[in-house]
C-alpha cells in the first residue's frame, strides 16, 4: 500500500470515531500494521517539528557592551554543573541579557 493511501486511512480512522481495532476490522486492515503506519508518521512529524525549532534558533547574536564600565557587575551561573558563568557589567541592556541567555542556554524559553 502506498504512503498516500496509508495517510488517508490514518486520517479517516482519526475522524471516524471508531477505535483502531474497529476501523481495521471494517476495512480489512491488520491493526499492528496500522499502528506501525501511525508510529512512522508521528516520528516523521516530530522530526520535522524538531528540525523547524532548531532552525528558528539564532546561531549567533552579537552583543554590544556599553563603552562605560561601572564598578558593579553581575555573575550568572547557568546549570547545576556550573559549566556556564556570565559576568555582566551594570547598565547592560536587559533585552540583550535575555537574548544572550537564550543563546547560551540553547532554548527559546522566555527569560
Amino acid at each position: 500500500m502506498d504512503s498516500k493511501t496509508r495517510k488517508q486511512h490514518l486520517r479517516a480512522q482519526a475522524s471516524s470515531g471508531l477505535t483502531v481495532i474497529e476501523y481495521c476490522t471494517h476495512h480489512n486492515l491488520n491493526r499492528l500494521t496500522f499502528y506501525k503506519w501511525r508510529s512512522e508518521i508521528n516520528r516523521k512529524t516530530e522530526y520535522k517539528k524538531t528540525a523547524a525549532i532548531n532552525l528558528s534558533r539564532p546561531l549567533f547574536k552579537e552583543v554590544t557592551i556599553p563603552a562605560y564600565h561601572a564598578q558593579t557587575e553581575y555573575r550568572i551561573t547557568a546549570a547545576a554543573d556550573s559549566s556556564i558563568t556570565l559576568t555582566i557589567p551594570s547598565g547592560f541592556d536587559t533585552d540583550e541579557i535575555r537574548t544572550l541567555l537564550r543563546v547560551v542556554t540553547g532554548n527559546g524559553a522566555r527569560c
